[in-house]
């Protein structure tokens, strides 16, 4: 009979162990559940959808920006950038300047050679030597640079 009454007194401690462990679960469940009440109250259903497309908003902003900084643009992109490239040229204020080539006189012109409307032939072509004198003139020719000594 006492094993009896042992083994009763043992269930019931593992029953009051138990049942203190409920009891904390229920107070955490409590908790929780006051906390998910005051986050309801402090946010919105209407709140959190806005946070989110706004969120999916910047999201495919952030991508349109990096496709553009790959370069990857479709035909549809590159039009509507020429077109408001032409528009932004069409309203500047600042005028483009022309380049400034000059304007050769045709006097200039008149002393020139005229240009071979022929090939010339390999008996016409320049021999060595007549190469080798031609370095030579050009060696005597030019002017000498003193160049100082370390």
């Amino acid at each position: 009979m006492f094993r009896h009454i042992s083994k009763l007194w043992d269930l019931l401690g593992l029953y009051y162990k138990n049942f203190i462990i409920i009891l904390q679960v229920i107070k955490g469940l409590q908790v929780g559940n006051e906390a998910l009440k005051k986050v309801n109250e402090l946010i919105s259903i209407e709140d959190v959808e806005k946070i989110l497309d706004e969120t999916r908003e910047s999201i495919e902003k952030q991508r349109e920006i990096d496709e553009m900084l790959q370069g990857v643009l479709t035909n549809e992109d590159e039009e509507d950038v020429e077109k408001e490239y032409e528009k932004m040229m069409a309203e500047s204020l600042i005028p483009t300047p022309e380049p400034k080539v000059p304007i050769a006189e045709p006097e200039e012109f008149a002393s020139l050679p005229e240009v071979p409307s022929e090939e010339p032939s390999p008996e016409e072509d320049v021999t060595p030597a007549e190469t080798k004198a031609a370095e030579k003139e050009k060696i005597k020719t030019k002017e000498k640079v003193p160049v100082l000594a370390d």
